[in-house]
């Protein structure tokens, strides 16, 4: 990762070693002695690298040596990030510490002829270029790519190069002594112009990143996040709302509860992405999880349902006699001598099978049913409680392909599929009173599957990385909405249908439905990255998405008498997402 606290840290551990004539090897198994100063030219031995296969060294390689090789007149200093086409006659050098200064090296007038030239090098010019870029000693983002083939005067005190006869050559430090053992070989790969041909020995690009080594990444993180609540409604009807007169007593009587009890509050969750990727693309699973869940507990609950039959008392299903006397005979409540199912009062009777006036209280005579003596019986719940639950799930599966990048940042773009699952639940039970035991749950579950674009980009500043993402998804919400529940199981009525609603019984419901929305969502994500090693580093954000078309359970109840019932009418709420995030990352 390129920081500059790492680069530094590595360097200045480079350079003890360059000092005591250690030899390291690099990403691409290759040995570096050091390089030369500025003012040395290549032909007094500017150049001090060569091959190193990956095993233990012997005396024929030359990261045995112990001191810096005595090329003559060289001077050594630290590895800078070294450039030049085959084609130039200089070689600009320049190191990541003094920001990228070039420094002209001299080109070799004449080419090693034991060295053989690839066909398309015309004959007399040199036969290959050499690039080195910053390996993890400066730059753990970046590998240190293929060194080349380069021809040096015989007749100097560079590095030598011999025919291998086997289309390579071999190379080795003047001033170490003969073997008998083979010189290393030295990959035959010309660098003409700006870029190396194709490479076979490391698959390098231009920064050093082997295209051919894929590696495995994953993240996670700790979500604290909210969802905006759904839309306030009372719980109940506003049609029964409104005054009411019992024993020359007036009242006002309207729902007791709504769902402003919901609000923002945040709730734990996780999210982990894993995936593969090398230089250029990769791929990327993403699954988070979290839920939320709010109640209220409430009592002397007033609960007002829609009365399909209000205002005709006849029919209304909250409508019922009374018996307050206890003589099991329905009050006369509009005092016209009839009894509700009772008959009428006509007078006393006068012993001889008639009746005389006033009249005693009791009905004498049958008459036809007086509606006049029913009332409203205004439901008021002992206790009551509304619970909301909302789960979500989301996977996402995308291909990343890297688009710019540099020594400091880089861009990707992602494409793929994503599936979010929205489920809401809401309940709410009531007990005690005139509908005692009802209650209703409600689960509007939103199933969002759709394609999705994305970009990521980063940038290091200092010691920390900041990575900015964006998403968009176009979904199709498939929604599933059921309720079920029951309304008065334990219906407040006595033998006689008295004190209580006479019109209603006991009743349960089950509903379902299925709906298809369009539902469009946005997402930020901004990350600060604290790199802790090479493959290793915590990461502090932010989430955010904006979503549309989604079903909430509280918005689907219709609570009407007999039964309640589900709101079939379309949902298109936008409900938004945040989120603040802790974890960590390995190789991301």
């Amino acid at each position: 990762m390129a920081c500059n606290y790492v680069r530094f840290a590595f360097l200045t551990i480079a350079c003890l070693l360059a000092s005591r004539g250690v030899s390291q090897e690099n990403a691409s198994g290759y040995s570096r002695y050091g390089t030369p100063s500025a003012s040395q030219p290549y032909g007094q031995g500017s150049y001090g690298y060569a091959p190193s296969p990956r095993h233990e060294p012997s005396s024929a390689y030359p990261q045995t040596m112990t001191q810096s090789p005595p090329y003559q007149g060289a001077t050594w200093q630290g590895e800078p990030i070294v450039e030049f086409p085959s084609t130039s006659s200089s070689a600009p050098m320049r190191t990541p510490i003094t920001g990228g200064q070039a420094t002209n090296y001299p080109m070799p007038v004449a080419a090693n002829p034991n060295v053989p030239y690839p066909p398309q090098q015309p004959s007399g010019q040199p036969a290959t270029g050499y690039r080195q870029t910053p390996n993890s000693v400066y730059d753990s983002s970046y590998r240190t790519v293929a060194t080349t083939q380069f021809p040096a005067p015989a007749t100097q005190g560079g590095p030598q190069f011999a025919s291998m006869g086997n289309g390579a050559s071999g190379m080795y430090a003047p001033g170490m002594g003969q073997t008998s053992e083979a010189p290393l070989p030295v990959p035959a790969e010309p660098y003409y112009g700006n870029s190396f041909a194709s490479s076979v020995t490391t698959g390098c690009d231009q920064y050093g990143c082997d295209a051919s080594s894929s590696r495995f990444f994953m993240t996670y993180d700790f979500l604290y996040w909210t969802i905006s609540p759904p839309k306030t409604t009372k719980i109940g009807s506003t049609q029964l709302e409104g005054d009411y007169t019992r024993g020359g007593v007036t009242t006002h009587f309207e729902n007791s509860l709504d769902t402003s009890f919901m609000d923002v509050e945040f709730q734990s969750g996780h999210r982990v992405e894993f995936g593969c990727r090398d230089c250029y693309s990769g791929w990327l699973v993403g699954y988070s999880y979290g839920s939320q869940s709010q109640g209220l507990t409430s009592s002397s609950v007033n609960f007002l349902p829609a009365d399909p039959g209000f205002p005709n008392f006849a029919q209304s299903y909250l409508a019922g006699y009374s018996d307050g006397n206890g003589d099991g005979i329905d009050d006369d409540l509009n005092l016209n001598n009839f009894y509700g199912r009772f008959g009428e009062d006509v007078g006393t009777p006068d012993g001889m099978g008639g009746y005389n006036l006033p009249t005693d209280g009791t009905p004498d005579v049958p008459a036809p049913t007086d509606t006049g003596d029913l009332q409203i019986y205004l439901p008021v719940f002992d206790e009551a409680s509304v619970q909301n639950t909302l789960t979500m799930s989301n996977l996402e599966i995308m291909y990343m392909t890297r688009m710019n990048r540099d020594h400091t940042s880089n861009i990707e773009l992602l494409y793929g599929v994503r599936y979010l699952d929205l489920e809401d639940y809401f309940s709410f039970s009531g007990t005690g009173g005139t509908l005692d035991a009802t209650s209703v749950a409600v689960t509007s579950d939103n199933r969002l599957l759709g394609l999705q674009l994305g970009a990521r980009w980063q940038k290091c500043f200092g010691a920390w990385y900041l990575n900015a993402e964006g998403r968009f998804l176009a979904a199709a919400n498939m929604q599933n909405n059921q309720m079920q529940g029951h309304v008065a199981s334990n219906i407040l009525t006595n033998s006689n249908g008295q004190n209580g609603p006479v019109n209603l019984n006991p009743q349960s419901f089950n509903y379902a439905y299925s709906d298809n929305e369009w539902a469009p969502l946005g997402e930020l994500r901004l990350q600060a990255i604290l790199p802790i090693n090479d493959w290793a580093a915590f990461r502090l954000g932010y989430t955010g998405f904006v979503v549309g078309g989604i079903s909430r359970a509280s918005q689907k109840v219709d609570y009407v008498l007999p039964r309640f019932g589900l709101n079939r009418s379309a949902s298109n709420e936008t409900v938004v997402f945040n989120s603040f995030n802790l974890g960590f990352e390995i190789n991301r």
